[in-house]
């Protein structure tokens, strides 16, 4: 007997959320447990499944088909309703009003079906249909914007600084994702765009960016969700605007950027624990608006400009090692974008040119698959989210000029209700 097959049906309800992307806290949430308990459930599931990172237990989810990617959601055939079986009738007479009745409803339907808004309602809905339900608009932002820092936390999503019609904005604006409403909070010690965010512990932290003056900042920004409060943290080695950010292990990982003068490879890495900066290597070339996310372990760095424009080019950075193994190309040259990984998988959407559609590959995978445009313009400068199943873009500046307002969320996981067996 395998591992997973000695899983409860706790246990795999816990896996199939661990699968999208939620931590303990969350988990515990939704299935009203503590979250100890949920650690318990954990160390048991890594045990069966002789795993020790959420990661290898997400892609046995996978495997055991507890959750779906959206790719493979869409490979499943369509169910089609089998027909009512109709009980036979001894009697003749029976049998004679029930011809007649199949015989009126023949007629009406075939009346019917020549009414396109009623055939166009029954017809069951085809891929483009099915993409387009896969998106939903969620409210506006309160002021259309670009350039911005995006993170969830606890089930809430922040969005800073930026560019909006009235220059770089210090907003700090909360998006409850339950009940779909924004917030204002404190608001940033220093105005900037062209800004990365991301969540070490219980704190987010934006390092960088561009200032209202036009200047390229050096400051690390600290804001504390809870407390709703802003501290400032050890600046930079030196200024830098548009460079990938990741946290990895505890760490924050900054690479390449703008230093205002030109596209830089640098890699620094900042520690909390020590309250410091270090150099981790350089980038295999010098890189702008890319955009970095942790897999198993790595950093994935891609796309971005380098010096003769928008490249396609993605690595793999190993942070002991500081050795860069370089990996299949975007599908295209790619800047400014975001991407996030769910479910073991990379999706990387927003950035320019604009209104290009979401891209998907696996972890290890060296393929990518279109998903399908957006119902709704994806400006440049667009920010990019994922958070439990579903990705989301915000914002960004329109192709013929002015700052986007909407706010999309894509639903890359599925999650199977499929009973175990036996």
């Amino acid at each position: 007997m395998d591992g997973a097959s000695q899983l409860s049906e706790r246990e795999r309800e816990i896996l199939r959320l661990v699968a999208t992307g939620v931590g303990n806290k969350e988990i515990a949430q939704a299935l009203g447990i503590s979250p100890n308990t949920v650690k318990v459930h954990m160390r048991r599931i890594f045990a069966k499944l002789g795993v020790e990172t959420r990661a290898a237990a997400t892609r046995q989810a996978l495997e055991m088909g507890l959750v779906m990617t959206a790719r493979e959601e869409e490979a499943q055939p369509f169910a089609q309703p089998d027909a009512a079986p109709v009980a036979t009738r001894r009697r003749t007479k029976g049998r004679l009003w029930a011809a007649a009745a199949a015989v009126v409803l023949t007629l009406a339907a075939a009346l019917l079906w020549g009414l396109p808004a009623l055939r166009a309602a029954l017809t069951p809905p085809g891929r483009d249909a099915l993409n387009e339900l896969r998106w939903e608009r969620l409210a506006d932002l309160p002021e259309g914007r670009a350039g911005m820092a995006a993170a969830v936390f606890e089930g809430r999503m922040y969005v800073m600084g930026g560019q909006t019609a009235a220059g770089v904005s210090a907003d700090t604006l909360m998006f409850d994702l339950t009940l779909n409403t924004w917030e204002q909070r404190a608001p940033l010690p220093e105005a900037v765009q062209h800004v990365q965010a991301v969540l070490l512990g219980e704190r987010l932290y934006l390092a960088g960016g561009l200032r209202a003056d036009g200047q390229v900042s050096a400051a690390l920004q600290v804001y504390d969700p809870r407390a709703d409060m802003w501290t400032q943290a050890a600046p930079l080695p030196e200024g830098r605007s548009a460079a990938a950010a990741a946290a990895l292990d505890g760490r924050l990982y900054l690479f390449g950027g703008w230093d205002g003068q030109r596209v830089r490879d640098t890699v620094w890495v900042y520690d909390p624990a020590q309250e410091g900066w270090m150099e981790g290597g350089r980038l295999p070339q010098a890189l702008r608006g890319a955009a970095a996310l942790p897999v198993e372990g790595r950093v994935m760095v891609m796309g971005g400009w380098d010096e003769q424009g928008l490249s396609p080019r993605r690595w793999l950075y190993a942070p002991q090692r500081q050795a860069w193994e370089e990996r299949s190309p975007l599908p295209a040259g790619r800047g400014g974008m975001g991407a996030v990984g769910l479910a073991g998988q990379v999706y990387v959407g927003g950035g320019s040119p604009p209104d290009l559609p979401l891209w998907q590959t696996s972890w290890r995978g060296e393929t990518w698959q279109a998903l399908g445009q957006a119902p709704m313009a994806v400006g440049e400068g667009a920010a990019v989210v994922g958070y439990e199943s579903r990705v989301y873009v915000i914002g960004g500046r329109a192709a013929l000029g002015g700052w986007l307002r909407s706010v999309q969320a894509y639903r890359a996981v599925f999650t199977s209700l499929a009973p175990a067996l036996p």
